[in-house]
């Protein structure tokens, strides 16, 4: 979205990056998303297509392990949930001296409310975001230091409407996001497809994969709040018996 966003309404170069993760089964998939929409770039907006530079791809292995890193993420997880890919990103920045890159956290990303806190306005961009140099030292600021967050105010059902309004649906329609793709189609059982029907896009997998990953979620949800019971029988025992 945000790259498609400022090919229509910029002029800079833009430049995307891709890590490869040698384990990842939807890997194959996103690359052939990527070609996909670069084709659909160059007949859809055809002088700017020459702005969108050659994918940089740098493979998850190559990256050397980052103690301040691995910390900071270890300690933001200790209080909310995180992925992974914000350890790889934050090796990829060290590594390469990189302290402007653009990530797309949007509001209804598991991260946003890892940094919805400790986020201000970047310097003369109303429109973007910044971690404050206020929280240097926390967790929060080592492993997001390295960005601007440009769609930080948006959720997926706005940006969906941002793409019609501009008129570059037809290549959002295009995206991935499924881990673990069968023939070509997202499973509807890994998180990003749940996040996906939760966002508000549940048209983008097919039904019935889409009703069974719900029947998971709720079963998980309802496995989970069984286990929390559980565990305060003993308590409760315990209370009875005094």
């Amino acid at each position: 979205f945000h790259l498609v966003r400022c090919l229509n309404s910029d002029t800079a170069e833009i430049q995307p990056i891709y890590l490869i993760d040698e384990n990842r089964s939807s890997t194959a998939m996103e690359l052939l998303t990527m070609k996909r929409i670069k084709q659909k770039i160059r007949a859809d907006i055809p002088a700017r297509a020459n702005a969108l530079l050659p994918i940089r791809f740098v493979a998850v292995s190559d990256l050397p392990e980052n103690e301040r890193i691995a910390q900071a993420l270890a300690g933001v997880r200790k209080r909310k949930r995180l992925g992974i890919q914000y350890d790889w990103l934050g090796r990829f920045c060290c590594q390469f001296g990189v302290s402007d890159l653009q990530l797309c956290i949007h509001k209804d990303d598991l991260a946003h409310d890892v940094l919805q806190h400790v986020v201000e306005h970047a310097d003369g961009d109303l429109k973007s975001y910044r971690v404050s140099e206020k929280f240097v030292g926390t967790d929060e600021y080592e492993l997001f230091r390295h960005y601007g967050f440009p769609v930080f105010d948006l959720t997926k059902r706005e940006m969906q409407s941002i793409a019609q309004h501009m008129g570059f649906d037809s290549i959002m329609k295009l995206t991935w996001f499924c881990h673990v793709p069968r023939d070509g189609k997202p499973c509807g059982t890994c998180g990003p497809c749940r996040f996906t029907v939760e966002e508000g896009l549940g048209w983008r997998v097919p039904y019935l994969r889409r009703l069974k990953g719900a029947i998971l979620s709720n079963a998980g949800r309802l496995a989970g709040d069984r286990a929390k019971e559980m565990l305060l029988w003993p308590v409760r025992s315990m209370k009875r018996v005094h």
